[in-house]
This record gives structure tokens, sequence and C-alpha cells, in this order.
């Protein structure tokens, strides 16, 4: 997942950036913006309105879990050099938020960690101490790349998850009824046998066969909450029997439960768009 880190001027510049979510990237921003946020807005009038729009989506954002604060302590860096603020015409907070983006990357291996400023001068100083760097018109750029919505969209998503997971739920229990119900004649009452005689059982999973079909024609989400249900109860089947790792029946058991598990969950989070099944696969998954 691609991690951003944005420097205050970034959402002051472009408000309407705090609208938009993607769940292929996580949002920071440093602890200090409220502070930052407040001083623009006691310039002027025209500023303070700004402001308290951006204290809204902000505190918005947070609720949802689409951006996150970025806690920076001045004491967990190192002191700079004497004549870096004068050299590098930066502040405080710009040396900072390198700081803290440099840790954050080491953190993170170098890996998908970009610092976002508008300050030409922070820009310029974080190239040269090797850290991502993106200006406002790169960023926009950059986010181009990946399928974002406007937060009022994914509230609806959200919204409508729950209504899409139950309307799911009516197909994945007749699937679960029919098989409950033909292994129930199978083995009690032998009444599917009798009937077809030595086909039954072919017959059996030609007719299962067919009905997890239709189900994956019609109501994919269904079909992923199925695959997710028998991947669990393979692997339960698996785990309930004495564990004897020798076996090849047994390691195969559980690695078929453990694909189905994966593979349902993958489906489930592409169907289910704007829920936490959708956020995990996404943490799951890195595509």
């Amino acid at each position: 997942m691609k991690k951003f880190i944005l420097d205050t001027n970034i959402i002051i510049n472009d408000p309407a950036l705090l609208k938009q979510w993607s769940p292929k990237c996580q949002v920071y921003l440093p602890s200090f913006v409220l502070r930052e946020v407040n001083n623009f807005a006691k310039k002027n009038k025209q500023n303070a309105v700004v402001a308290e729009e951006l204290h809204k989506l902000i505190e918005d954002d947070l609720a949802r879990g689409f951006i996150r604060f970025a806690y920076i302590d001045p004491k967990q860096f190192k002191r700079p050099t004497p004549g870096l603020f004068r050299e590098n015409r930066i502040t405080t907070n710009d040396y900072l938020l390198a700081q803290f983006t440099y840790e954050f990357s080491l953190m993170k291996e170098g890996k998908d960690v970009t610092m976002v400023t508008d300050d030409v001068a922070l820009y310029n100083y974080a190239k040269s101490i090797g850290l991502r760097a993106l200006n406002l018109r790169e960023y926009h750029s950059e986010m181009a790349r990946y399928k974002s919505v406007s937060l009022a969209q994914a509230g609806e998503r959200a919204a409508y998850g729950a209504r899409w997971i139950l309307r799911a739920m009516g197909p994945l229990a007749a699937g679960a009824l029919l098989a409950v119900c033909a292994g129930f004649f199978i083995n009690y009452f032998g009444l599917i046998n009798t009937i077809l005689g030595a086909g039954a059982m072919v017959a059996l999973l030609a007719v299962l066969s067919i009905f997890l079909l239709g189900i994956r024609a019609r109501w994919r989400l269904s079909y992923a909450l199925l695959q997710v249900f028998l991947g669990l109860f393979v692997l339960y089947q698996g785990l309930g029997t004495a564990l004897d790792l020798s076996a090849p029946s047994l390691l195969i058991t559980l690695l078929a439960g453990i694909f189905l598990l994966m593979t349902g969950l993958d489906n489930l989070g592409k169907r289910a768009r704007g829920t936490v099944a959708e956020r995990l696969r996404a943490f799951i998954f890195k595509d």
C-alpha cells in the first residue's frame, strides 16, 4: 500500500484532496497540522472559513479511518547541524517532517513512503537527503493512477455493505441447506441411492456443481462467502483429526482449505466495496 505524508500546505492549497479515498493508499498528516491550520486561520476571515472546513474534513477522515495522524515528537530526532535551517531555508516543522519521513521510510525499508509538499525549499531538502518527495501537481498525477472515490461515495458503499451481505446470505443459505439435506439423505435414509441407484453420488455432485455455477453467475458475493465458509469447513475437518503432518492426504486437505479461504477472501474484497472486507483484501493482497 502506498503511504503519503502530506505537508500542511498541501491540504490548505487543495482541501478537496481530503474528500478523496483509495483503498490502495494510506494518507498521514503530521501531528502539528492542526496548529498550523489554526495559525493560517488567524491571518484573515477568508482563511478562517477555509480552516473551519479543513477541521471538519480532517475529523471526518479520522473517524472513517481514511487518514492517520503521524505523531512527531521533536525529542526523538537528532539535533540539526548549525546553519541547517539557514542554508536550506526550512523551518523547524519542515525539518521535523523530513526527519519523520526519513525514519518512517527506514521502518518500511524505503518502500512506498512519499512526502508531499508544495514548499520548494522543503521539497529540495527532502530530495537532498534521499527521500521520495512530490509536489502538489506530481501528487495529483500519482493519485490519478489509483482508483479513488469521493468520501460521499465511500460512505454510501459502506452503508450498503451490510445490505449486500444480507442479500448474499439468501443463495448461500440455500446452497448450505441443499448440501446438508443431501448429506442427511445419503448417510441416514439412503433416499437418493434408492431412487438413482449406483449413480446417486455422481448425480448429486452434478446437481451441486450446476447449483454453484448458477450462484457464481448471478450472485458473485454469495459465491465468495461460500468459498470462505467451505475453506473454514475443510480446515476444521483437517484439524479435527489427529495431526499427522507426514500424511500427504492431511497436508493436501489443509492446503485445499487455505486455498479456498484465501480465494474467497480475495473475491469477497473485490465485491464488497467500501466495507471492511475490501480493506482486509487490500491489506492481504498487494496488487
